[in-house]
């Protein structure tokens, strides 16, 4: 007897999406560009928040002469806050919330950063601006925190479903070594990020905005 998904035709079973559950990181993502949105509408409706930088969580461009520790200090102190966050909700049980939120706000910190260096500068400027000391470091910091959250509300989960019900998944030790691996290995993805920022606003920053 043929089962219902011998049936459908191959390529498109309408159960695929029940089937194969979405990628929770592609989720997770959609949740971080719709923070961005936000915080460029927020930039273009409430200017002054462009003034305030610790709300740009390091990705304000800026024409202040800074060091190669102040650059990247700026890139790395607000990013490993914000993964270290996630990593202390991981092991709460009431951790899913704060994850969440955390990730959101740092693309919302995106959305003000660009919708700020728009306000700003002309616009060819500002779009070759955003393009080069914005988005590669912005992009590749939301997906890194992605994947974080991702393990988060795993192990939230895990720990959530061992204080209601007094048991755990199976193998959950092993799982949560693997998640700790991951997580370990992905601030090490951070570093490098902070690092590639300061290279760029080292190679970039004075023939950018300075000689124009």
């Amino acid at each position: 007897m043929k089962t219902l998904t011998d049936l459908l035709p191959a390529g498109t079973c309408r159960l695929h999406g029940v089937l194969h559950p979405p990628d929770p990181v592609r989720l997770l993502f959609c949740l971080v560009l719709t923070g961005a949105a936000a915080g460029v509408l927020l930039a273009r409706s409430y200017p002054v928040l462009c003034g305030e930088r610790w709300l740009m969580q390091g990705l304000a461009v800026s024409e202040a002469e800074r060091t190669l520790w102040d650059a990247c200090k700026d890139a790395l102190i607000p990013l490993l806050i914000l993964y270290c966050g996630m990593l202390m909700s991981g092991f709460s049980a009431a951790g899913q919330p704060c994850t969440l939120m955390l990730l959101l706000s740092r693309g919302a910190a995106c959305g003000l950063a660009a919708g700020a260096c728009f306000s700003q500068y002309p616009l060819r400027d500002a779009l070759l601006l955003t393009g080069c000391l914005i988005l590669p470091f912005a992009l590749v910091s939301m997906l890194v925190l992605c994947f974080a959250a991702r393990d988060a509300l795993r192990l939230s989960r895990m720990l959530t479903g061992y204080l209601l019900h007094g048991t755990a998944e199976t193998g959950v030790l092993e799982k949560q070594q693997k998640i700790i691996t991951g997580m370990q290995l992905r601030l090490l993805l951070i570093l490098l990020a902070a690092a590639m920022q300061t290279a760029l606003i080292r190679l970039l920053h004075d023939s950018l905005l300075f000689a124009r």
